[in-house]
């Protein structure tokens, strides 16, 4: 399940606005979202802000207090009200809290991908365009490289899964779109392989 699933599932279940921290809450207690990271609530936040900006009137959730979120459909129903007349438009200056560049990394791979790995210039650029993150750095595409080779090493040396794979040429897709079971254990022998024949 994406994020965006799940953040539509508590608060469908919930049928009143939260406040994002306590969407985060109940999404992590409920295990519906494989890859938190180290800062969810700011990953809820960037989804929910993020839906708002890019769909305006038109997006599945409405403000309707600082930090405080619902669903359009049932604010609608049970309020008697437009969502537009409890919340008007998102003022420009609702911007997320700045995610890690990992964290960012996967939202963009699970949400704006299509399941499909990406060229680590590639999500920076969704990144930013999405404020995602904040940098003043020149060379934030070679950064967010980095960070992620940082990650995949750092997991593999505590015998761990990392959230992120990568595919080579500055390719990367989430660990959660491999074949698990036996189809995972066949495409690591040959993954193996085809290293091996590479370096002959």
């Amino acid at each position: 399940m994406t994020l965006f699933e799940a953040i539509n599932e508590v608060l469908a279940q919930a049928g009143e606005p939260l406040h994002y921290q306590e969407i985060k809450t109940r999404i992590l207690q409920a295990g519906t979202w494989s890859a938190p990271g180290q800062t969810p609530a700011a990953s809820v936040s960037a989804v929910l802000t993020t839906e708002m900006r890019q769909h305006g009137d038109a997006a599945q959730f409405v403000r309707t207090a600082p930090g405080t979120y619902g669903l359009r459909t049932m604010l609608s129903v049970a309020d008697g009200l437009t969502p537009a007349a409890k919340a008007p438009d998102v003022p420009p200056e609702l911007v997320a809290e700045p995610l890690s560049f990992n964290d960012a990394a996967a939202l963009v791979l699970e949400q704006y991908s299509d399941g499909k790995p990406m060229h680590y210039t590639a999500i920076v650029e969704e990144a930013l365009s999405r404020h995602l993150i904040h940098t003043e750095g020149r060379t934030p595409a070679f950064t967010m490289n980095a960070q992620l080779n940082k990650e995949i090493d750092r997991s593999n040396s505590h015998g761990e899964v990392s959230r992120f794979v990568q595919h080579g040429h500055g390719l990367y897709g989430l660990s959660d779109w491999e074949p698990k079971g036996v189809l995972g254990e066949i495409k690591q022998h040959v993954d193996g392989f085809i290293k091996i024949t590479k370096m002959f």
